[in-house]
């Protein structure tokens, strides 16, 4: 990641995105990072089950099981609707996000979805077709290096992260295709 040490990083609650954040704090073992559990970076409440609501470990159960997680901070979002369209979706991660571009931290990571991805690229979509078109084209894993102007504007960096693939060769020659 361009210059800086990892000091926080902001995950979804699932715990897929704790485990990913976990290794990335293991790796960036020089500093001190923490685990935000951000809810506004959760899964769109409409790809869940219907009537089902999110069981996501609480900070004190991830913290009993080794996770570095920040037990004082304070979420973004508290609790998500029962429902909730692309639009007020888009409007929930775009919100986060923003929030987060005024850090005063040096290298913020974000560990969520695809969706969050693509916000985060400033690609935005209006339809629960174009959602799920987004799944299927990113792959779980992907990464994004982002900028911030002093405008509060971002911009795409070129990573310095090699990308998560099944080998290191893969990862090499995904790195020269770019």
């Amino acid at each position: 990641m361009s210059g800086g040490k990892v000091l926080k990083i902001y995950c979804s609650p699932e715990l897929r995105c704790v485990q990913t954040a976990a290794g990335i704090a293991r790796a960036a073992s020089d500093s001190h990072a923490s685990i935000c559990v951000e809810p506004a970076l959760s899964d769109w409440v409409q790809l869940s089950p219907e009537g089902s609501s999110k069981n996501w470990l609480t900070t004190n159960q991830l913290t009993s099981m080794g996770y570095p997680v920040q037990e004082g901070y304070k979420p973004h979002l508290t609790q998500l609707p029962k429902n909730e369209s692309p639009e007020d979706y888009l409007r929930r991660l775009s919100s986060f996000l923003t929030k987060i571009s005024g850090s005063s931290e040096s290298v913020v990571v974000v560990v969520a979805n695809a969706h969050a991805l693509e916000v985060a690229r400033n690609r935005p979509w209006t339809t629960a077709e174009q959602l799920c078109q987004i799944k299927k084209a990113i792959r779980n894993c992907a990464t994004c290096e982002v900028g911030v102007d002093s405008d509060n504007k971002v911009y795409a960096v070129e990573p310095l992260m090699l990308p998560f693939t099944k080998t290191l060769k893969d990862a090499q020659e995904k790195m020269m295709v770019k």
